[in-house]
């Protein structure tokens, strides 16, 4: 994705629960305050694919476990301390659906899963065509395991599922061409631009909202970029993903 950010303009308008006297017949009291992302902004960078780490090269059938039903599980070995992303591109049959899940172990060899419902990475509608989808396994194990130390942990396993609904019949395919994993380069962004080829943008909103309790979110972005750009918008507190958005 080639993306440049000329400027990027974030206002969040946080519907804050108060204190309220609950009367007969009455609903709770809300009030918003709106917070000009720009100006708040504690820090911006721009993140983009690093040196290749690991690549599938299809020729040792000992590494993955294969049967007649899915999913497809392959063993693996990704440090998440290198910040890791895997790239697949695969195709699916139309009428059916397919994800990818992790799993892993820490640094003390305490497994945990990588996976979490919710995910773009679940439930994927099969289109017939060839896709390329990306995961960021920092984020996958941090999203379902917030309070884990994920320092020193390393992805051990992979699975690629297609599943159809019921009563659907008849015959489906997926094709992997290629499944690589490569290194995450950080580019800090200099007052509130950045440019260059980057697969996500990382806004931190600093200390300003830290105390305020969230029931609502509006978010409004200026980005530039080619015709093709397409993005989705996360607000996260901390490893939580708190809201998420659709474009």
């Amino acid at each position: 994705m080639k993306l440049r950010l000329y400027s990027i303009v974030i206002i969040a308008i946080l519907t804050l629960v108060v204190p309220a006297v609950f009367l007969r017949g009455t609903l709770p009291q809300q009030t918003a305050t709106e917070i000009d992302g720009l100006a708040q902004f504690a820090s911006m960078q721009g993140v983009s694919l690093g040196p290749l780490i690991w690549s599938e090269g299809f020729n040792n059938a000992s590494t993955w476990t294969l049967s007649g039903s899915t999913p497809a599980i392959l063993q693996v070995n990704n440090s998440l301390d290198r910040g890791p992303i895997v790239t697949l591109r695969l195709q699916v049959s139309g009428g059916v659906s397919y994800g990818v899940r992790f799993w892993g172990v820490t640094a003390s060899n305490k497994p945990f899963s990588a996976w979490h419902e919710g995910s773009s990475l679940q439930h994927r509608p099969g289109r017939g065509t060839s896709e390329t989808i990306q995961a960021n396994l920092v984020s996958e194990s941090s999203i379902p395991n917030p309070t884990l130390s994920l320092a020193g942990a390393k992805i051990t396993r992979m699975a690629i599922y297609i599943e159809a609904v019921p009563f659907i019949s008849g015959t489906f395919s997926m094709r992997l061409f290629s499944l690589k994993a490569n290194s995450v380069l950080i580019t800090k962004a200099n007052s509130n631009e950045v440019g260059g080829n980057f697969t996500a943008l990382v806004a931190d909103l600093g200390p300003a909202i830290a105390t305020q309790k969230l029931f609502q979110v509006f978010v409004g972005l200026d980005i530039q970029g080619s015709s093709d750009l397409s993005y989705v918008p996360y607000f996260t507190t901390g490893a939580s993903v708190a809201a998420q958005g659709y474009t």
